[in-house]
Protein backbone atom coordinates (compact mmCIF):
# COMPACT_ATOMS: atom_id res chain seq x y z
CA UNK A 1 0.00 0.00 0.00
CA UNK A 2 1.16 3.59 -0.73
CA UNK A 3 2.24 5.67 2.25
CA UNK A 4 1.06 9.44 2.53
CA UNK A 5 2.66 12.21 2.26
CA UNK A 6 1.80 13.99 5.08
CA UNK A 7 3.50 17.08 3.83
CA UNK A 8 0.51 17.28 1.53
CA UNK A 9 -2.60 17.51 4.26
CA UNK A 10 -3.85 19.70 6.96
CA UNK A 11 -6.07 18.22 10.17
CA UNK A 12 -9.12 20.02 10.96
CA UNK A 13 -10.61 19.22 13.94
CA UNK A 14 -13.64 20.96 14.72
CA UNK A 15 -13.87 21.39 18.17
CA UNK A 16 -16.13 24.14 19.47
CA UNK A 17 -19.40 22.65 20.15
CA UNK A 18 -21.35 22.98 23.46
CA UNK A 19 -21.50 19.23 24.36
CA UNK A 20 -24.61 19.75 25.89
CA UNK A 21 -25.61 15.74 25.03
CA UNK A 22 -22.44 14.52 27.17
CA UNK A 23 -23.75 16.51 30.32
CA UNK A 24 -20.38 16.92 32.34
CA UNK A 25 -18.87 19.97 33.76
CA UNK A 26 -16.35 20.34 31.29
CA UNK A 27 -16.79 20.19 27.87
CA UNK A 28 -16.26 16.67 25.80
CA UNK A 29 -13.00 17.18 24.68
CA UNK A 30 -11.48 17.50 27.67
CA UNK A 31 -13.09 14.78 29.39
CA UNK A 32 -10.18 11.79 30.18
CA UNK A 33 -10.53 8.63 29.55
CA UNK A 34 -7.84 6.07 30.03
CA UNK A 35 -5.75 8.73 31.10
CA UNK A 36 -6.25 11.19 28.14
CA UNK A 37 -8.60 13.63 27.24
CA UNK A 38 -10.50 12.64 24.33
CA UNK A 39 -8.77 15.68 22.15
CA UNK A 40 -5.81 14.02 22.83
CA UNK A 41 -6.65 10.70 21.76
CA UNK A 42 -7.85 12.74 18.34
CA UNK A 43 -4.71 14.19 18.07
CA UNK A 44 -2.72 11.19 18.74
CA UNK A 45 -4.79 9.41 16.16
CA UNK A 46 -4.32 11.21 13.27
CA UNK A 47 -0.59 13.41 14.17
CA UNK A 48 1.40 10.88 11.48
CA UNK A 49 -0.55 11.63 8.72
CA UNK A 50 -0.23 15.30 8.93
CA UNK A 51 2.32 17.85 9.36
CA UNK A 52 -0.01 20.88 10.54
CA UNK A 53 -3.44 20.13 12.40
CA UNK A 54 -5.42 23.22 12.86
CA UNK A 55 -7.82 23.11 15.51
CA UNK A 56 -11.03 25.02 16.16
CA UNK A 57 -12.43 26.30 19.45
CA UNK A 58 -14.56 28.49 21.13
CA UNK A 59 -14.02 31.65 22.98
CA UNK A 60 -15.29 29.78 25.88
CA UNK A 61 -12.60 26.90 25.65
CA UNK A 62 -9.76 28.32 24.03
CA UNK A 63 -7.60 29.10 27.09
CA UNK A 64 -7.95 24.93 27.94
CA UNK A 65 -7.01 24.23 24.50
CA UNK A 66 -3.85 25.79 23.96
CA UNK A 67 -2.46 25.02 27.18
CA UNK A 68 -3.54 21.00 25.76
CA UNK A 69 -1.50 21.46 22.98
CA UNK A 70 1.67 22.61 24.63
CA UNK A 71 2.26 18.50 25.23
CA UNK A 72 2.29 18.38 21.20
CA UNK A 73 5.40 20.17 19.26
CA UNK A 74 4.30 23.69 18.73
CA UNK A 75 5.23 23.65 15.42
CA UNK A 76 2.30 21.32 14.14
CA UNK A 77 -0.74 22.60 16.07
CA UNK A 78 -2.47 25.82 16.02
CA UNK A 79 -5.78 26.81 17.49
CA UNK A 80 -8.81 29.12 15.71
CA UNK A 81 -11.35 30.30 17.30
CA UNK A 82 -15.34 30.41 16.02
CA UNK A 83 -16.51 33.39 18.01
CA UNK A 84 -20.32 32.25 16.45
CA UNK A 85 -20.85 28.68 17.46
CA UNK A 86 -22.99 28.33 14.28
CA UNK A 87 -22.40 24.97 12.42
CA UNK A 88 -19.63 22.62 11.40
CA UNK A 89 -19.40 24.38 7.88
CA UNK A 90 -18.54 27.86 9.36
CA UNK A 91 -16.23 26.16 11.64
CA UNK A 92 -14.00 24.47 8.91
CA UNK A 93 -14.12 27.69 7.31
CA UNK A 94 -12.68 29.06 10.19
CA UNK A 95 -9.87 27.04 9.23
CA UNK A 96 -9.22 27.78 5.76
CA UNK A 97 -6.46 30.78 5.83
CA UNK A 98 -4.03 28.09 7.81
CA UNK A 99 -4.33 25.55 5.08
CA UNK A 100 -1.58 25.67 2.71
CA UNK A 101 -1.36 21.88 1.68
CA UNK A 102 -3.23 20.66 -1.43
CA UNK A 103 -5.66 18.37 0.52
CA UNK A 104 -6.93 18.58 3.73
CA UNK A 105 -8.69 16.28 6.43
CA UNK A 106 -11.73 16.97 8.78
CA UNK A 107 -12.21 14.68 11.93
CA UNK A 108 -14.81 15.38 14.16
CA UNK A 109 -13.27 15.91 17.73
CA UNK A 110 -15.30 13.23 19.30
CA UNK A 111 -14.78 9.96 16.68
CA UNK A 112 -12.91 8.24 18.91
CA UNK A 113 -13.98 4.88 17.02
CA UNK A 114 -12.48 5.53 13.91
CA UNK A 115 -8.77 3.46 13.81
CA UNK A 116 -5.79 4.53 11.89
CA UNK A 117 -6.08 2.27 9.39
CA UNK A 118 -9.03 3.65 8.09
CA UNK A 119 -7.86 6.74 7.84
CA UNK A 120 -4.49 5.42 6.39
CA UNK A 121 -7.01 3.62 3.80
CA UNK A 122 -9.26 7.30 2.95
CA UNK A 123 -6.30 9.43 3.08
CA UNK A 124 -4.28 6.87 0.06
CA UNK A 125 -7.20 6.25 -2.10
CA UNK A 126 -8.14 10.10 -2.03
CA UNK A 127 -4.49 11.19 -2.87
CA UNK A 128 -5.10 8.69 -6.26
CA UNK A 129 -8.73 10.02 -7.28
CA UNK A 130 -10.14 12.83 -8.65
CA UNK A 131 -13.05 12.99 -6.07
CA UNK A 132 -13.57 16.37 -4.01
CA UNK A 133 -14.00 14.37 -1.51
CA UNK A 134 -13.83 10.92 -0.09
CA UNK A 135 -14.83 9.43 3.44
CA UNK A 136 -15.40 6.23 4.64
CA UNK A 137 -18.70 4.89 5.53
CA UNK A 138 -20.22 1.61 8.08
CA UNK A 139 -23.07 -0.29 7.38
CA UNK A 140 -24.91 -0.11 10.90
CA UNK A 141 -28.61 -0.43 12.60
CA UNK A 142 -29.85 2.58 12.77
CA UNK A 143 -28.00 4.68 11.46
CA UNK A 144 -27.89 8.13 12.84
CA UNK A 145 -26.71 10.11 9.41
CA UNK A 146 -27.65 7.68 6.53
CA UNK A 147 -25.60 8.26 3.07
CA UNK A 148 -27.69 7.04 -0.15
CA UNK A 149 -25.22 5.88 -3.27
CA UNK A 150 -25.99 6.21 -6.14
CA UNK A 151 -23.84 3.21 -7.16
CA UNK A 152 -21.27 1.39 -5.23
CA UNK A 153 -18.96 3.86 -4.51
CA UNK A 154 -20.45 7.51 -5.24
CA UNK A 155 -22.96 9.33 -3.02
CA UNK A 156 -26.29 10.94 -4.23
CA UNK A 157 -27.90 11.91 -0.33
CA UNK A 158 -27.12 12.33 2.98
CA UNK A 159 -29.94 12.22 5.33
CA UNK A 160 -29.46 13.13 9.21
CA UNK A 161 -32.09 11.34 11.80
CA UNK A 162 -32.13 15.04 13.65
CA UNK A 163 -33.72 17.14 10.94
CA UNK A 164 -35.72 14.05 9.73
CA UNK A 165 -37.18 10.55 10.84
CA UNK A 166 -35.24 7.69 8.74
CA UNK A 167 -37.79 5.41 7.29
CA UNK A 168 -34.89 2.45 7.53
CA UNK A 169 -33.08 0.12 10.00
CA UNK A 170 -29.94 -0.58 8.43
CA UNK A 171 -27.75 1.75 6.26
CA UNK A 172 -24.70 3.30 5.45
CA UNK A 173 -23.51 6.02 7.77
CA UNK A 174 -20.40 8.58 8.05
CA UNK A 175 -17.54 8.24 10.22
CA UNK A 176 -17.16 11.41 11.25
CA UNK A 177 -13.90 12.22 8.44
CA UNK A 178 -13.87 13.61 5.54
CA UNK A 179 -10.56 13.84 2.99
CA UNK A 180 -10.81 17.06 0.57
CA UNK A 181 -9.14 18.91 -2.03
CA UNK A 182 -7.98 22.67 -0.79
CA UNK A 183 -8.81 24.76 -3.93
CA UNK A 184 -12.43 23.36 -4.27
CA UNK A 185 -13.20 23.16 -1.18
CA UNK A 186 -12.27 26.67 0.06
CA UNK A 187 -14.30 27.48 -3.04
CA UNK A 188 -17.22 25.72 -2.84
CA UNK A 189 -18.04 25.58 0.63
CA UNK A 190 -17.09 29.58 1.34
CA UNK A 191 -20.24 30.02 -1.87
CA UNK A 192 -22.18 27.63 -0.10
CA UNK A 193 -22.24 29.60 3.53
CA UNK A 194 -22.32 33.03 1.60
CA UNK A 195 -25.43 32.05 -0.45
CA UNK A 196 -26.95 30.14 2.85
CA UNK A 197 -27.41 27.47 0.82
CA UNK A 198 -26.22 24.47 3.52
CA UNK A 199 -28.72 26.01 7.02
CA UNK A 200 -30.53 22.95 8.50
CA UNK A 201 -33.91 23.31 8.60
CA UNK A 202 -34.57 22.13 12.61
CA UNK A 203 -30.84 23.80 14.36
CA UNK A 204 -30.34 26.77 11.67
CA UNK A 205 -26.91 25.76 11.63
CA UNK A 206 -24.55 26.00 8.31
CA UNK A 207 -24.54 22.33 8.21
CA UNK A 208 -21.36 20.16 6.30
CA UNK A 209 -22.71 17.43 6.19
CA UNK A 210 -25.96 19.13 3.64
CA UNK A 211 -23.00 20.76 2.13
CA UNK A 212 -21.45 16.79 1.00
CA UNK A 213 -24.75 16.16 -0.39
CA UNK A 214 -25.00 19.66 -2.30
CA UNK A 215 -21.63 19.35 -3.81
CA UNK A 216 -22.09 15.70 -4.72
CA UNK A 217 -24.54 17.27 -7.27
CA UNK A 218 -21.75 18.59 -9.13
CA UNK A 219 -18.62 16.42 -7.69
CA UNK A 220 -18.06 13.07 -7.12
CA UNK A 221 -18.01 12.53 -3.13
CA UNK A 222 -16.62 8.67 -2.94
CA UNK A 223 -17.10 6.38 0.06
CA UNK A 224 -14.79 3.84 1.74
CA UNK A 225 -16.64 0.96 2.68
CA UNK A 226 -15.58 -0.44 6.05
CA UNK A 227 -16.13 -3.46 7.97
CA UNK A 228 -15.04 -2.07 11.58
CA UNK A 229 -18.20 -1.14 13.14
CA UNK A 230 -16.33 0.85 15.78
CA UNK A 231 -15.21 3.11 12.92
CA UNK A 232 -18.58 5.26 13.28
CA UNK A 233 -18.36 5.60 17.05
CA UNK A 234 -18.49 9.08 17.92
CA UNK A 235 -18.72 10.35 21.59
CA UNK A 236 -22.18 12.16 22.06
CA UNK A 237 -22.64 10.86 25.55
CA UNK A 238 -20.73 9.09 28.42
CA UNK A 239 -22.38 5.72 27.55
CA UNK A 240 -20.73 5.69 24.23
CA UNK A 241 -17.48 4.96 25.79
CA UNK A 242 -18.72 1.80 26.06
CA UNK A 243 -18.59 0.83 22.84
CA UNK A 244 -15.04 1.58 22.01
CA UNK A 245 -14.74 -1.50 24.65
Amino acid sequence: MKEIDSLNWTCIIPAAGKSTRFKDKKNKIFFLYKNKTILEHIILKIKNFSKKIVIVSNIKNIEVTKKLCKKFDKNIISVVVQKKINGMATAIQKSFPKIRSNFFFIIWADQLGISKNTIKRVLIDHQKNNNIITLPVVRKKNPYTLIELKNEFLISKVYQSREIRLHTDVGYSDCGFFSCNTKEIKRELNKLIKEKKIISKKTKEYDFLQSVEELSKKYKIKVIKSSNNKDCIGINEKKDLKNLI
